[in-house]
């Protein structure tokens, strides 16, 4: 009879916190909670709480897994370019993962992002915007990536009125037919990043016009 192969001994590998972090981006935010991320890994609740003692913190770590996960595109050219570029990284970010915007929205940010922030002032410090114009500017654009996504995956993922169901209030509410209901319309209808797109070039036309430098207005390079 051939002898068996002696198990495994000892302790089974450390749980860490890049485990954890993949676990919960596996899982997915609107599902988080202790239990999924610890059957998600199969182990105990009691292994994941060493590492997270509450649904927030694993929401930490995702955030921070979703950030450095993500393709973020050199710091060059115009303050328009460099802009443009993290806005549509992070949209495309926090699309792969539903329910990320939500948790950003409630201040789930995590350091990785308060990084790139200071790195995306310093850029636009170096392009001649005032301080508090950078921060304004950026602020901004992160605010309408994280208030977009949010409408989109209300819309698409989580519960409540659907895209079909938006479409029929524009289309049903009281009162006669006008174009800006038939333009709401069709922005339901299209592609959330082509609408997305729209509203980001607005919004740079703006920071253009109140907080960038006079004589370097980011056009195209």
């Amino acid at each position: 009879m051939p002898e068996r192969a002696p198990g495994r001994r000892g302790r089974p590998p450390a749980l860490t916190p890049q485990a954890i972090a993949d676990a919960v981006l596996a899982v997915g935010f609107p599902g988080l909670t202790v239990a999924a991320v610890a059957d998600h890994l199969g182990v105990g609740q009691a292994t994941v709480f060493r590492h997270a003692a509450n649904r927030d913190n694993l929401v930490r770590l995702g955030m921070s897994a979703l950030a450095r996960g993500t393709d973020w595109p050199p710091v060059e050219g115009t303050w328009r370019r460099v802009l443009e570029g993290h806005a549509l990284a992070l949209w495309e970010a926090l699309a792969r993962h539903p329910g990320a915007a939500t948790e950003a929205s409630r201040g789930m940010v995590p350091p990785e992002a308060v990084r790139l922030f200071d790195t995306l002032c310093a850029a636009l410090a170096e392009r001649g915007f005032t301080p508090d114009g950078a921060a304004l500017a950026c602020d901004t654009v992160f605010d309408l990536v994280v208030d977009n996504r949010r409408g989109v995956e209300g819309l698409d993922h989580l519960p409540g009125m659907d895209r079909e169901g938006m479409r029929r209030l524009w289309s049903d509410a009281p009162g006669p037919p006008s174009p800006g209901r038939a333009a709401m319309r069709r922005a339901i209808e299209a592609d959330p990043r082509e609408w997305f797109g729209r509203k980001l070039r607005v919004v740079l036309a703006g920071i253009a016009a109140e907080v960038a430098p006079r004589d370097r207005t980011g056009g195209a390079d």
